[in-house]
């Protein structure tokens, strides 16, 4: 063998050699924290008389919380763990954890994540998820966006959308009708071929659920383009987009798109694409109907007349347990379309007891309004 040939096979052993010895370790000190792991669990379940499943349950659950959370850097994480498990104590099933399930959610301390336990058909209203993750009946009549032609001063044609809160699986219909209503709104005015010179957004009421459908029935009033974001704790940005019926969020630094809801109708766009718009808010607006307020801020001929908002703007994870329970954990707070982060509540450009009239005042005077009666 020449002298290459044995430097070589010299070369080749010692590689082999060195791979072994860095799987036994690997393996090794793996089953070994594995061991561990199990004797802290088993420490654990016998310190707060924890029976396996329910031990196993709790802690499955407050590590997915963890990493969730918008506030994980934050918390005292050893002290929360301690509380609810000593909630728990002696708990026999999973059920007998939701107790502690809600008082870990309560200490985060952001102001919308919540506990959904099996069977609940319906989330609490006015901490619903923006994930429209969550089931519910499709939206009693009751419920559905309206629409009407008002007339401001001086004869201005204007167009009133009422947008209120959906979640479930009458998502898909409430964006098509709320979208239907402005199609119907702009191709025939007020009883005429004059369609509306502006727009009143009204979310008052709006606590939430799902935003998609809200932003893909209402994107020709929006207009095309990224209309706000989700900002996670990492400072990660989740850019909303609506482009000709598909609204949605861009991931990956804007290489893949996903389209949450996307309208059944022909797509739709005004021209010019930005008519002026007067948005209505008050105290129940909430969650995902503080994503639409969101959506028009930093938008121009856009202005917002009411009452400051509940203060969720804020989007949460859905976390799903083993008996179909499941976590709402705030997981990212929104920006507007400047950047501009919030998760607060948002106060109006006008504080008004009469938002309506303030809002048809206003609309009346911008240009595209005024002079012509809106024709």
């Amino acid at each position: 063998m020449s002298r290459t040939l044995r430097i070589v096979a010299v070369f080749l052993v010692a590689c082999v050699g060195l791979a072994a010895a860095g799987c036994w370790y690997y393996f090794e000190n793996g089953w070994l924290r594995v061991a561990a792991w199990r004797a802290a669990d088993a420490e654990t379940a016998t310190r707060y008389d924890l029976d396996e499943d329910a031990y196993a349950y709790l802690n499955r659950a407050l590590v997915a919380m963890r990493y969730a959370s918008l506030r994980r850097d934050s918390l005292d994480w050893p002290a929360l763990r301690r509380a609810a498990f000593d909630e728990a104590r002696g708990a026999r099933t999973p059920e007998d954890t939701y107790p502690a399930l809600r008082l870990a959610l309560d200490r985060l301390k952001d102001g919308h994540s919540f506990f959904d336990p099996p069977g609940d058909a319906s989330p609490t209203a006015d901490a619903a998820p923006d994930s429209g993750e969550a089931t519910a009946p499709a939206p009693a009549p009751d419920e559905w966006p309206t629409a009407r032609s008002v007339t401001a001063s001086g004869g201005a044609r204007l167009g009133y959308l009422h947008v209120p809160a959906v979640m479930g699986p009458g998502e898909q219909a409430y964006a098509d009708s709320l979208r239907g209503a402005v199609r119907a709104l702009t191709s025939r005015g007020l009883n005429s071929d004059a369609p509306p010179c502006g727009w009143i957004v009204d979310v008052r009421g709006n606590i939430g659920g799902s935003m998609w459908p809200m932003l893909a029935g209402l994107g020709p009033v929006i207009g095309p383009g990224r209309l706000g974001a989700s900002v996670e704790a990492s400072g990660d940005r989740r850019p909303w987009f609506y482009d000709d019926g598909r609204a949605g969020a861009v991931y990956l630094g804007g290489w893949y798109r996903n389209v949450s809801v996307e309208v059944e109708a022909p797509p739709h766009r005004f021209d010019p694409p930005h008519p002026p718009v007067a948005v209505l808010t008050d105290s129940r607006t909430a969650s995902a109907g503080e994503t639409v307020a969101v959506a028009f801020r930093g938008r121009r001929n856009a202005r917002s007349f009411g009452a400051s908002t509940a203060g969720k703007t804020t989007s949460n994870q859905t976390v799903y347990l083993p008996d179909g329970a499941r976590l709402f954990v705030t997981a990212a707070v929104y920006a507007d379309r400047t950047g501009r982060v919030y998760g607060g509540p948002l106060a109006p450009d006008v504080r008004s007891t009469a938002p309506e009239a303030h809002a048809r005042a206003w609309l009346a005077q911008q240009p595209e309004c005024s002079g012509n009666g809106g024709a």
